[in-house]
Order: C-alpha cells, then sequence, then structure tokens
C-alpha cells in the first residue's frame, strides 16, 4: 500500500486553516464523501484534513493521496 507523506509543516498549515474556519465535527461517512482531487479529506489521528490544495504539490504523485482520500491514515503517521 502506498503511503500518505506530508511533512509536519504542510500538516501544520492545514490545521492552522481549519482552526481559522471554525472546528466541525465530521463523521467518518462524510468524510469518505470527499475523495476527488477537487474535495479531498483525509483523518489523521481524530483530526480532518482538507488535502485538495496540497494534491498536486505531492512529490510521489496525486495518486498517492486520492488512494486514501476520504480515509482515516492515521496508521500510516
Amino acid at each position: 500500500m502506498s503511503g500518505v507523506h506530508l511533512s509536519a509543516e504542510v500538516l501544520q498549515r492545514i490545521s492552522d486553516k481549519r482552526k481559522e474556519k471554525g472546528n466541525p465535527t465530521l463523521t467518518i461517512e462524510q468524510v469518505s464523501r470527499h475523495n476527488s482531487k477537487h474535495d479531498c479529506l483525509i483523518v489523521v489521528n481524530e483530526m480532518v484534513f482538507d488535502v485538495s490544495s496540497f494534491l498536486h504539490k505531492h512529490p510521489g504523485g496525486m495518486s498517492i493521496i486520492l488512494n486514501q482520500g476520504g480515509k482515516d491514515v492515521s496508521h500510516i503517521f
């Protein structure tokens, strides 16, 4: 299985952006619907991250993250 590798800096920026928008609660079912290149969420340690804007920047390619989009990927980290 391919891993999702986001640097601590990227995760912090995503987390900061999330805090600015408030702190909505989403179920894993809701998150699972966000797995496209225009709308991609992942869950890491019970926190939801919108990684849509990072997809094209991932050094391993967009498909690595898209394959994990809408899922809890805590085990990878």
